[in-house]
């Protein structure tokens, strides 16, 4: 089956023309790289378009062609890009050399071209646009990846070419799967453990992991959504002196982690009208941070350091609490084993277990020395809640 990626994402953009210049024209025939009919003088030569890094030259549809169609060269021009983009400046795309068409995920579509972030391909998977479109997620942003997609005519099956490999999405079995896997995620479970179904949930002390004999109801979900059946050794212990937290971070550090629920905590409960989104916020987040460490010698000392930087009157519960409910905890019974993925709707959390357990000064020298790893696990557990923002915010103001 060629690759009809390149052809109908042209097309979608309007045909731009790319003719070759004097003397670089291929001959008629079929593209080397897609397949698809070239008249003469319309292509471009083989070796005007090979760069010397190109190296997948086994993926040709016609390795004994010596032309190359105009979509395909159009779409891994970095002088195309940069034409393109700047045509475009609403788009806010960055066309700087080395970058090109490949830096980018894309959308391509009936008066439709978009390169989405994680949270809006969310909703282009979950309602993709009306016939013909492409999809193409590049995860490295280095690999020319566009010439290997193949356009989709429907919307309930359709082809998602994500970096190397193609995929084909059942719209109505894939939206529950995304539904489950979202919910772990929310429920403090790490994206490795949802990929591969190995839950580490942590147990009362001399409790046993969920096992070959005990099926948890997370990886139940996981299970019933596709994502794996493993499970981890039954003869793992928790840590000694109780329960293990799952914070919604993801890390194994659990340093880190509680350095990362106090900064979010702190967030989530500023006064938003007085501390607003600025382009500079994050770097404002990370200053008072560490001020806020530097000086607290223990950790409800660095809380109350850290509120009136974000003018935070106080902390709200339920941002404490907002996308995971705290302790997750694995108990044995019998020959089974029980996860309690969450607490019950109407318990709210304080940190103030998180606290007593953690070690403070440990605490406090991870967020003074790594202070920009830990701001990035709160952003990076904030860019997962967008799907869920809304909520979120409502969570937090309806705080008693």
């Amino acid at each position: 089956m060629n690759a009809d990626g390149s052809r109908v994402a042209w097309e979608l953009l309007g045909a731009p023309a790319w003719p070759p210049a004097a003397g670089k024209a291929g001959p008629a025939g079929p593209c080397w790289l897609c397949g698809s009919v070239v008249a003469e003088g319309e292509g471009w030569r083989l070796k005007e378009f090979l760069s010397p890094t190109f190296t997948n030259h086994t993926l040709a549809a016609a390795p004994s062609s010596g032309t190359v169609c105009q979509p395909c060269v159009y779409l891994g021009s970095g002088d195309s890009w940069r034409a393109y983009c700047g045509a475009r400046p609403g788009m806010g795309l960055k066309s700087v050399h080395p970058l090109s068409w490949r830096s980018y995920s894309h959308v391509f579509a009936t008066w439709v071209h978009e390169c989405p972030n994680r949270a809006g391909w969310r909703g282009w998977l979950l309602d993709p646009p009306r016939p013909p479109f492409v999809f193409v997620l590049t995860e490295t942003g280095k690999k020319h990846v566009i010439y290997r997609a193949l356009a989709s005519y429907d919307r309930d099956r359709y082809w998602l070419q994500v970096e190397e490999d193609r995929v084909l999405i059942d719209r109505v079995l894939f939206a529950p799967v995304l539904e489950r896997f979202e919910a772990l995620l929310m429920a403090g479970f790490t994206r490795e453990e949802v990929r591969g179904g190995v839950f580490a949930g942590a147990a009362a002390e001399g409790a046993t992991r969920v096992g070959a004999t005990g099926t948890s109801d997370a990886h139940r979900a996981g299970d019933e959504a596709g994502l794996g059946t493993g499970v981890r050794d039954s003869g793992a212990r928790a840590k000694e002196g109780g329960q293990r937290v799952i914070y919604g971070f993801d890390t194994e550090d659990e340093n880190a982690a509680t350095g990362a629920l106090l900064v979010y905590a702190t967030w989530r409960s500023r006064d938003t009208a007085r501390y607003r989104v600025t382009p500079d916020v994050w770097s404002q987040v990370e200053r008072f941070t560490k001020a806020a460490a530097k000086r607290a010698r223990t950790l409800p000392a660095f809380v109350e350091a850290l509120k009136p930087r974000f003018y935070a009157g106080t902390l709200s519960p339920r941002a404490m609490e907002a996308g995971v409910k705290g302790p997750v905890p694995l108990l044995a019974l019998g020959s089974g084993a029980v996860l309690e993925v969450a607490a019950p709707e109407d318990q709210r959390e304080f940190m103030v277990g998180v606290i007593e357990r953690a070690d403070q000064r440990a605490v406090l020298r991870k967020l003074y020395a790594e202070t920009a790893w830990v701001v990035l696990l709160v952003r990076d557990r904030l860019e997962r809640e967008r799907p869920v923002e809304s909520r979120i915010a409502r969570m937090v103001n309806e705080e008693e």
